[in-house]
């Protein structure tokens, strides 16, 4: 196949004449006025159009081309709406036909590269027809482009939605724009069967289908409407009264969760005290409880007010704020003064309760707001190891601490598996919030509002959750006290992993948490196993606390079973062996069985789900 491009531009002059300027690849014209230009060929025509920073894709609208069929407007550009023009692809050839309307700019650039290709023709200049007849077509707003991007990186590969979308840093409204993907994401599969039914897709063959998707979103989910002029807006603009009516009835209306905003002060900058006052001085109206019973706790929270706000009922840091209070852009926040960190985050940290002067181990320690909530308990005595692994959310870590006015914190970089006493000698005080499946976040809108489970990705994260709870339990000896806590619903990664820990080191014990949340906290377990576990475990449940679900097991090490540890010969194995019994019958007699046939029935909805992929 030869490498030449023959493109024909047909030109309207004033006169209404269209004149026809051939291109080949060894010569051009652009006026009657120009000699003949050479043009290199097809490879150093990208070459030089990347070297400009042009993207190949972006050449028509660079010189005002529209495809012949509308349905294939997307082949050339997805984010620009086409001019009025025509373009034609074959193997080796382009044929174009462009009406007369460059703008200034480009017009400069051309004739500025043409000019240094032809010296003989410096002193050329544009006439006024070709300056100001050009009339660029809109684009597509940059929300929508960032938006259908995030929304394909978390579709195909299960990305984070906040971190996914907060990542990109250059647009300016992350916050819409983590809106506007998080809807699209809750009503993806209601989305996919709108459009199918639609036709949009089969008839644009060309249209982005991720745009397409955030389009449709914008246009049936939001109060604003879709505004725009550039060309992917007004095909689905003409397409909105079939989308509107395939939505109909269909259209969903997600039974929203109430849920406070939550503040947490930074003790190192302000008293809680002192953050009170504040917001008073600023207009805000403080709520005193109306008593320490839970219930009523709860309806005060709920009954809050835009202007009003209240302490917390167990953590003395945390106030809440109606969930209409918008904080993100209060100078308190922005100087780190004051965190924005839900109450479910924070109660791991609160039944760790380190005291001031120890040292504390937080093993998953980014982004930093646990990390730096363990800080301000110690009072910056004593030392906080952070480790993480992950490089970016390492960085995410250590700029967070050093706003924070944090002190104690030993950051490190590093797999916490590897992580010994030697590294990090003293531990008093652990604290594991692995990495977890996230489903009883409310704010991480699983795909179609379905929790289903992905089996594979479970059965990793129990396994790493294992491995991290019993790395803790063993190997830091010093260790009296372990706080694991995760963000889901399943009992594979909270009961489950409790009770394999609780069977293999049986020097330590669960504790249970209602001391420190003052006997006011309503327990309720979730589902019925392992309830020898559950009445020493925290769950909070979105509907009842206001707060994203979390799961809460406090582990503490054994006064006895310390002394008989250190005790030699058959009396001390004696010692160990009953205390592992004991454990044993408590939690195995009830749970077992459970739990194999819970277990049993998820391998065969597993084995059944592969085969019908098959």
């Amino acid at each position: 196949m030869e490498n030449s491009i023959d493109v024909i531009i047909k030109r309207e002059p004033q006169e209404q004449e269209e004149q026809e300027v051939n291109f080949n690849s060894s010569y051009t014209e652009i006026d009657d006025n120009i000699k003949p230009l050479n043009v290199k060929r097809e490879e150093e025509i990208n070459s030089f159009l990347n070297e400009q920073k042009f993207h190949i894709k972006e050449e028509c609208d660079y010189f005002g081309l529209q495809i012949k069929q509308e349905s294939d407007w997307n082949d050339v550009d997805q984010t620009h709406s086409p001019p009025s023009s025509s373009i034609v692809a074959s193997t080796d050839i382009i044929q174009t036909t462009v009406k007369s309307d460059y703008s200034h700019q480009m017009l400069s650039k051309d004739t500025n590269m043409w000019k240094d290709e032809n010296p003989e023709h410096s002193n050329y200049t544009m006439n006024c027809d070709e300056q100001e007849q050009f009339k660029h077509s809109e684009k597509v707003p940059q929300i929508f482009k960032q938006a259908s991007k995030c929304l394909r990186k978390i579709i195909e590969n299960g990305s984070n939605i906040k971190e996914t979308v907060y990542s990109q840093r250059k647009h300016i409204n992350l916050r819409a724009m983590y809106a506007l993907v998080s809807k699209t994401v809750q009503n993806y599969s209601q989305i996919n069967d709108i459009i199918a039914r639609a036709e949009l897709l089969v008839k644009e063959t060309r249209f982005d289908p991720w745009l397409a998707r955030i389009l449709v979103t914008q246009l049936l989910w939001s109060d604003n409407g879709l505004n725009g002029q550039c060309r992917p807006i007004e095909i689905i603009k003409s397409y909105q009264s079939k989308l509107e009516r395939y939505a109909g009835s269909n259209m969903s209306v997600q039974a929203r969760v109430y849920k406070p905003r939550y503040v947490r002060v930074n003790t190192f900058a302000l008293t809680v005290d002192e953050a009170i006052d504040g917001f008073t001085n600023e207009g805000w109206e403080f709520v005193e409880h109306a008593g320490d019973d839970y219930s009523t706790f709860v309806e005060q929270t709920t009954s809050l007010h835009s202007g009003q706000f209240m302490l917390d009922l167990h953590i003395k840091e945390l106030l809440i704020f109606s969930d209409k209070a918008e904080l993100y852009n209060h100078e308190t926040f922005k100087c780190k003064s004051i965190f924005l960190q839900d109450k479910a985050s924070c109660i791991p940290v609160h039944l760790l309760n380190p005291t001031p002067g120890t040292v504390v181990l937080n093993m998953c320690a980014a982004p930093g707001l646990k990390t730096i909530f363990l800080a301000e308990r110690l009072q910056n005595k004593g030392t906080v190891y952070a480790v993480e692994r992950d490089e970016n959310r390492y960085h995410t870590l250590t700029s967070l601490i050093n706003e924070t006015g944090a002190t104690c914190i030993k950051p490190i970089h590093k797999d916490v598996l590897k992580v010994s006493a030697e590294e990090c000698p003293n531990v008093e005080y652990i604290l594991i919030n692995p990495i977890c499946s996230g489903s009883g976040i409310i704010d991480r809108i699983n795909v179609d509002q379905v929790n289903t489970v992905n089996h594979d990705r479970l059965t990793k994260l129990i396994r790493f959750q294992t491995l991290l709870l019993e790395h803790a339990l063993s190997q830091f000896p010093q260790a009296k006290r372990v706080v694991y806590s995760t963000s889901s619903i399943h009992w594979q990664e909270n009961e489950y992993v409790v009770r394999n820990a609780l069977k293999k080191m049986t020097d330590f014990k669960l504790i249970s948490p209602d001391a420190a949340l003052n006997h006011t906290f309503v327990n309720i377990c979730p589902n019925q196993c392992f309830k020898a576990i559950q009445k020493k475990c925290v769950y909070t449940v979105p509907k009842r606390d206001l707060t994203n679900a979390i799961f809460v097991a406090v582990f503490e090490r054994k006064r006895e079973v310390d002394a008989s540890a250190t005790s030699t010969g058959t009396r001390g194995w004696l010692s160990r062996h009953r205390t592992y019994k004991r454990n044993s019958k408590e939690m195995s007699r009830e749970t077992d069985q459970d739990y194999q046939r819970d277990f049993q029935e998820d391998f065969v909805e597993t084995t059944k789900s592969r085969r019908k992929e098959y």
